[in-house]
Order: C-alpha cells, then structure tokens, then sequence
C-alpha cells in the first residue's frame, strides 16, 4: 500500500488516475490521503474510490463535518473513505479525530456506524491490518464504549487492555510497561 500526501494542485489527482490506466496496479494499492482540501479534490478522490482506491480524510482542519457528508452525497463509497489524525502534525490530535467523528454524527446527521467504520474497519482494510477494524475472535480486543447521548468516551480497550475507563485514562501496571 501506498499512501500518497496530496494537495489541491490543478492535477489533484491526475497521477494516481494514470498509474491505474497505465499499469497492472490494483487499486487498493494507492491510499492518498488529505483529500478534503477542496471539493475539486474531493470529487476527484469519489473518482478514484469508485474504482477502487482508499482515499483518506485528514482531521487537522476540522473540516470532515462538512467534507464526509460531501464525499457521501456524491456518492463516495462509505466503504473506501477513511478518517485520520494527522497526529504526527503540528494541528494533528487524536482529540480532533474524535472530535471530528463526533460532529459527523451530532452536527451532519450521519450515522454512527458509518462515521465509526472510517475510523476502524475502512483503515483495517485499506492498510491490510486483518487483525484490526471488527469484534471477533482471533482479533485484537480494540473497544470503544460510548455514552449513547453523548458520545462521551466511556471505556477503550486496546489489545485487550483497559486504557480508558469511566472516561479517565488508566495508567498501564509497571506488567504492561516492561511489554
């Protein structure tokens, strides 16, 4: 998988189109990414999703509430988009990611699975992490526990291990920092 940076050049995506018309490519091996930063390069991502493609949304602008239900509209598949932090960014946060997740529902009127699934099951498979994205077992035990009115964080569980509760962090056993 790669994951290409793009930015809203007139071209947007032009490269990745001729890399899927010229080559042998599958497309689920191109993964751009900041594909909210204009509508132009929105509808050029639906283009690339609808053949095949992951395309990702980065939440460092706080602008998925708008561009999500944009991509959505326009008939993106739910199941080709996904949300990120950005969180290596100076403006990236975990905190804007859920944030961000969190206005798609309350302010957009999206739903929330199909919100949640941008963040947990459409990056497990874009990123071929099969272990990853849904509850089952074999998995990794990777929970978030919301308050339903809310949203609030309730629990997270991460590989099985309790890293929220009652919406306070819990600091790992001296066990979990030597792993």
């Amino acid at each position: 998988v790669v994951q290409c940076h793009t930015g809203p050049g007139r071209r947007r995506l032009g490269l990745l189109h001729e890399l899927l018309d010229g080559y042998d490519l599958p497309p689920e091996a191109i993964y751009p990414t900041h594909i909210n930063r204009t509508e132009a390069l929105v509808d050029d991502a639906i283009t690339l999703a609808r053949r095949g493609c992951f395309v990702d949304m980065d939440t460092v602008e706080e602008d998925a509430v708008e561009r999500l239900p944009y991509y959505l509209a326009g008939g993106g598949p739910a199941d080709r988009i996904t949300l990120s932090s950005d969180a290596h960014t100076p403006g990236g946060s975990m905190r804007k990611l859920f944030g961000q997740l969190a206005a798609c529902v309350r302010e957009a009127g999206l739903p929330l699975e199909t919100v949640l699934a941008c963040c947990t099951s459409n990056p497990a498979a874009a990123l071929k992490l099969p272990a990853k994205g849904s509850l089952a077992p074999g998995k990794d035990a990777d929970v978030l526990i919301l308050r339903q009115d809310s949203l609030e964080i309730v629990h997270l569980f991460a590989r099985g291990r309790h890293l929220i509760r009652d919406g306070r962090y819990v600091e790992p056993s001296r066990q979990e920092k030597q792993v």
